[in-house]
């Protein structure tokens, strides 16, 4: 898609293959942004790209997608879409993903994303690189479960460099590898009022079940505050020099913790 899709059924469309042993290729939308994904069904197809797109994608369910065109479910490059009240699950790969250095802020909010990482390689359900600049990404109100023992909640890094800026908010996260983890140098994260528990499936100490990572240098700093926090291997880990703030009251109230 080059000009303008718009997908907006009363009831439903559903997009699925011929043969389901034969997933078709899926989606690419380019420079789209007044394009819509609402009330459709994406099944046994390779994955939508998002290239340069800011477009809404609402009430949708994704299932059973391969990774034959994408890495991702939805996967983005140098794009800001709305992904809200969507069903994801039993996917190949992460639920979204974009790269390292493709400068992506989407909105992620409301979702059930549920068992994806069907090939339990080491990738989380939502797994997001740098933001674009002055946009913060948003993923807020979301319910994330994990089966397979390889896959992660969330995970906001910079392993390529550049910034990221992003707001997690309000999510339920369990039954994972571990729940959320800020990676890199040049981050920038409030963690509040998440529900986290359980994510010890991997079970393997050294390795993962935190309820919330933070790796990095002192440029990956984090607000941490409202959060509940219970039955993973560990509950909040800190590697190399990174510095959230899990409260801070005194003088003034910079942080209420909790």
């Amino acid at each position: 898609v080059k000009g303008v899709f718009q997908a907006t059924p009363s009831d439903s469309i559903v997009f699925t293959a011929a043969d389901t042993l034969a997933p078709f290729k899926s989606f690419r939308f380019e420079d789209s942004d007044e394009s819509i994904l609402k009330r459709c069904l994406v099944e046994f197809g390779g994955g939508v790209d998002v290239v340069n797109s800011d477009l809404l994608i609402e009430e949708c369910t994704f299932r059973k997608n391969d990774k034959s065109n994408t890495t991702g479910v939805i996967d983005l490059f140098y794009a800001n879409p709305l992904v809200l009240h969507c069903s994801f699950y039993f996917n190949e790969g992460p639920a979204i993903l974009s790269g390292a250095n493709s400068e992506s802020s989407p909105v992620i909010e409301g979702n059930l994303i549920y068992r994806n990482n069907t090939l339990n390689t080491n990738m989380p359900q939502i797994n997001l690189g740098t933001s674009s600049p002055g946009i913060a990404i948003l993923i807020k109100g979301n319910t994330i479960e994990g089966f397979y023992n390889k896959a992660g909640g969330i995970a906001v890094t910079t392993l390529a460099g550049g910034n990221l800026d992003c707001v997690i908010d309000s999510n339920v996260i369990f039954n994972n590898r571990y729940g959320i983890t800020a990676y890199g140098f040049d981050i920038s994260s409030i963690i509040s009022n998440n529900t986290i528990y359980d994510n010890n499936i991997e079970n393997l100490p050294m390795q993962g079940g935190s309820g919330i990572n933070f790796w990095g240098g002192t440029s990956n700093a984090s607000q941490v505050y409202g959060n509940e926090i219970t039955g993973n291997l560990w509950g909040i880990t800190v590697t190399g020099d990174a510095l959230p703030n899990l409260g801070q009251v005194e003088p003034d109230t910079l942080n209420p913790g909790g």
